[in-house]
């Protein structure tokens, strides 16, 4: 069997894959430091903060669902 990260390395991960799989957890109804820890497991040192994944669920959780680039509208983040 191939390991995964033999086929796409860490370093290949961009933000918007990362939000992807952020919203994916947030639909699974994980709180965000549940998420974060998911992604830390699997991602390592590459993955996003806790706090860029507590500003991503906020961003969710208003209703927002667009990945693109853009800042985020939330009180206390970016």
């Amino acid at each position: 069997m191939i390991s995964f990260s033999l086929i796409l390395s860490r370093r290949d991960f961009q933000m918007i894959d990362f939000q992807m799989i952020m919203l994916y957890e947030f639909k699974l109804n994980h709180s965000a430091a549940e998420a974060a820890r998911n992604l830390a497991l699997a991602f390592g040192s590459e993955s996003p903060s806790e706090k860029t994944v507590r500003c991503f669920f906020a961003k969710f959780a208003f209703g927002d669902f667009d990945l693109e680039e853009k800042p985020i509208a939330v009180e206390g983040c970016r």
